[in-house]
């Protein structure tokens, strides 16, 4: 990873005109449109106050270097979004995917979202392994199996992962399409498993996996993508 992070709030985010259609604003999301616009104009007046500069337009003159992180941001073909899901609440991790270099931004569900340029795209399951928090979790085990979603059958009764301590779910995103293949992780008490939903959501297949091979697992949607794009001539 190069650099030190770039944080940045929903509200600035707004500001600065950089909302993606792809990540999620958890905190401006949650307000009714009023209120949302006085966060916005309240998070205007503190940078302001903060001494950003203003031209003589009125608008926010920020440094180069971050319009153009983000400007790299909104151009990135392809997106991978991993979502930490707890009782409490949701964390989100995007890994803007450019070829040659990777921008992750972590947003937490206050709203915050941290940036940082990945040197090269091997990096990607480093970053992936340290948001999902796998410490501590066991290595899967037991029997594959595959359950048609469009029938209604229904999971094991049992659970082989047991009661699941943490839950992740990622996918690939690209411009003016709809998701891809949805990967979950379960890491339970009795198990790691990895679940697998197609694009047309008409069945989920789990198979147990080891601890170590989850970061990895959820970067190669990457790879399946590019390989989906190749097959149809993309």
């Amino acid at each position: 990873m190069t650099g030190a992070p770039v944080r940045l709030t929903d509200e600035e985010l707004v500001l600065l005109n950089a909302e993606h259609p792809g990540v999620v604003l958890p905190f401006l999301d949650a307000l009714p449109a009023a209120d949302r616009r006085v966060a916005v104009l309240a998070a205007h007046r503190a940078l302001i106050a903060h001494g950003t500069p203003v031209s003589s337009s009125g608008a926010l003159q920020v440094p180069e270097a971050l319009v153009a992180l983000l400007r790299l941001r909104r151009s990135a073909p392809r997106l991978l979004a991993v979502d930490r899901i707890s009782d409490e609440a949701v964390a989100s991790l995007y890994l803007h995917d450019l070829g040659e270099v990777v921008i992750a931004e972590e947003v937490d569900s206050s709203g915050l979202h941290a940036f940082a340029a990945l040197a090269t795209p091997e990096e990607l399951p480093a970053s992936i392994e340290r948001f999902a928090a796998l410490a501590g979790s066991v290595d899967g085990s037991g029997r594959p199996f595959t359950v048609d979603l469009v029938r209604g059958q229904d999971l094991p009764p049992r659970s082989p992962w047991g009661e699941a301590t943490v839950r992740l779910e990622a996918t690939v995103r690209r411009a003016g399409q709809e998701r891809e293949v949805l990967l979950g992780v379960l890491a339970g008490d009795r198990g790691t498993w990895v679940t697998t939903t197609p694009a047309d959501g008409r069945t989920l297949s789990a198979e147990p996996v080891a601890v170590v091979e989850v970061p990895h697992r959820i970067a190669a949607l990457l790879g399946a993508a590019d390989r989906a794009m190749d097959r149809m001539g993309v």
